[in-house]
């Protein structure tokens, strides 16, 4: 992966994306099931060392519910809830938007985990809710509760969402993003300032 990226001079801030496909053979008759697998690379712009000055503004995509199963907490190749949150986020002048699971809670978004912060407690949807188990996610959960943050993985209703003094979003990509507004709710700042300061995101 590295040697690709390397060939493809990114070298500083990159994406890379590794997709493994079963082997030869149909649906069901398959010669093998060998693991395949394509590597692709895309350059990032810098800025990853920073909290974003402009916060978000989301909404929430409520046309499709994503699933708790087995394979919900996996990036897979069927992403059409998120894709068409994404496209609603964008006709609705939006950065993002939020995606329920069948219990009409909030999962996470089309691009990012959530968390909200109440009270000075974070708390965030557990994987058991259908959310994508996102390796920023577990580093920033891990990182807060050892600097004695006060972290919950609770299942979160839209009103907990609405009604939280700070939002913010995690990927591998953006790191940490604030929130500023979700419909007509409009969220601080302040103690994402100090979650970010004490991740020491790169």
């Amino acid at each position: 992966m590295f040697a690709l990226a390397k060939k493809n001079k990114h070298q500083k801030f990159a994406r890379i994306r590794l997709s493994v496909v079963r082997g030869n053979g149909g649906l069901y008759d398959a010669e093998n099931h060998n693991p395949n697998y394509i590597v692709q690379t895309w350059a990032l712009p810098d800025g990853k060392g920073t909290l974003n000055q402009n916060g978000l503004v989301l909404n929430i995509y409520k046309e499709a519910l994503k699933s708790c199963d087995a394979f919900s907490n996996l990036k897979h190749n069927n992403f059409l809830p998120y894709t068409m949150a994404a496209l609603f986020a964008k006709k609705n002048n939006c950065n993002d938007a939020l995606v329920l699971n069948g219990y009409n809670r909030i999962c996470d978004s089309s691009i990012a985990n959530v968390f909200i912060v109440k009270d000075e407690i974070i708390y965030t949807p557990p994987l058991s809710e259908g959310c994508i188990a996102g390796v920023t996610a577990a580093y920033v959960i891990a990182k807060l509760q050892n600097s004695l943050y006060k972290v919950i993985e609770k299942p979160l209703q839209i009103n907990d969402v609405l009604n939280a003094d700070e939002v913010f979003l995690t990927n591998s990509i953006q790191n940490i993003q604030w929130v500023k507004q979700i419909d007509n709710s409009v969220y601080k700042n302040e103690m994402i300032q100090k979650i970010y300061a004490a991740c020491k995101l790169v």
